[in-house]
Order: structure tokens, then C-alpha cells, then sequence
């Protein structure tokens, strides 16, 4: 099986073309506005990627599907993660 390069980007995801990701990780403690907006530009990913948001949920998009909810433990407590993918 061959691998695929691993490239990470840590900015501001409505500045960045972010559409061909097949694995996007938010660590979200922003606005419900920046939510919004991502909701709505992960409209323009390929079926099937994923998106792993941490903290908060994403705004229902008919585009994404929620299919994982999980308790972790960081270093600080505990936290949630919710794992969406594009369908």
C-alpha cells in the first residue's frame, strides 16, 4: 500500500485551500460565526474526509455527518472530541 505525504498547516483555516485535506483537526474555542463559516466551506471537501473537531460541534450542514462523539483526557481534564465526515 503506498503512503500519501503528510503535510501540516497551523494557521487560520479561512485563509488557507484546505479543500483537497482528506483529515482536518479544529481544535474549536472560537465564535458560533467561525463555526458557521467552516461548516459552510467544509461544503467544498471531497466526500468521505474527515473532520475532527475538538470541544464543540460543527452547526448541522446536510453535508456532514456526525458519527462519533468521545470523552478525553487531556492534560488540563477532560475534553470532547466529534468526529464528522463528509458525505
Amino acid at each position: 500500500m503506498a503512503h500519501s505525504p503528510i503535510e501540516v498547516i497551523q494557521g487560520d483555516i479561512l485563509s488557507h485551500d484546505w479543500f483537497d485535506a482528506d483529515l482536518i483537526y479544529l481544535n474549536a474555542i472560537f465564535s458560533p460565526e467561525f463555526l458557521e463559516q467552516v461548516a459552510d466551506l467544509s461544503s467544498n471537501l471531497k466526500k468521505g474526509a474527515r473532520l475532527i473537531v475538538q470541544f464543540k460541534t460543527l452547526p448541522e450542514r446536510a453535508h456532514l455527518l456526525l458519527f462519533a462523539s468521545i470523552e478525553v483526557t487531556m492534560s488540563w481534564g477532560l475534553g470532547r472530541v466529534f468526529y464528522y465526515k463528509t458525505i
